[in-house]
C-alpha cells in the first residue's frame, strides 16, 4: 500500500514538475517580449524627444557626432579593461 503511494506521489511530482516547467518557459518568454516592447518604446519616445532638441540638421548632426565619439570611447575603455581581466 504504501509503495503504490509513494509511486502515485511520484508520477504527480513528476508530471507537476513538467508542467512547472513548461509555464516557466512561457513566462521567459513573455518577459523577453515585455521586455523588448519596453525597449522599443523607450527608443521611440527618445527619438521624438531628440527630434524636438535641435532647430537643425547641422545642430542634429553635431549633436550625433558627439554622442559617436563618446560612444566610440566608452567601447575603447570597456576593451581595456577586458583585456585587462583576460590577464589577471
Amino acid at each position: 500500500m504504501i509503495l503504490s503511494d509513494v509511486k502515485k506521489n511520484k508520477k504527480s511530482l513528476s508530471m507537476f514538475i513538467y508542467y512547472f516547467n513548461k509555464q516557466k518557459k512561457k513566462i521567459f518568454f513573455f518577459v523577453f517580449r515585455r521586455d523588448l516592447a519596453e525597449e522599443k518604446r523607450k527608443e521611440l519616445f527618445a527619438k521624438r524627444g531628440r527630434g524636438n532638441q535641435f532647430t537643425s540638421k547641422e545642430d542634429r548632426d553635431k549633436w550625433i557626432r558627439l554622442e559617436l565619439k563618446s560612444l566610440n570611447k566608452a567601447i575603447h575603455d570597456k576593451r581595456e579593461q577586458v583585456s585587462l581581466l583576460k590577464f589577471d
